[in-house]
């Protein structure tokens, strides 16, 4: 799980652990508001090694006023849009994303 808040994504996968023992839950921190962040959090998931087998990215603000992200850009725009990209490109080079299988054409 992406989170930006690390000790309420570490509540979540307990709770998902314990409705569903076994479960395997990483709890891996990005900050949309941050592409340093979102590029620490694609550089920790591809060392964990495992599939990508479902990125649904829901995550938005909505911003008042010209508020500035830590990378200068207006925060509305970089979160909900710029990040998003960078958040997905990382995970391109997979079959699944690259519109290369059957279902996709």
């Amino acid at each position: 799980m992406a989170v930006r808040n690390v000790a309420a994504g570490r509540n979540a996968s307990e709770a998902i652990r314990a409705e569903i023992p076994g479960a395997i839950v990483h709890v891996l921190e990005m900050d949309l508001s941050s592409m340093d962040s979102v590029r620490r959090f694609a550089s920790e998931f591809d060392s964990l090694n495992l599939p990508l087998n479902i990125l649904i990215n829901n995550a938005g603000i909505k911003a008042w006023g010209c508020t500035r992200s830590v990378d200068g850009l207006e925060l509305h725009f970089a979160t909900n849009y710029i990040v998003q990209y960078f958040n997905v490109r990382p995970f391109s080079t997979d079959k699944s994303l690259d519109g290369e299988h059957e279902e996709h054409k």
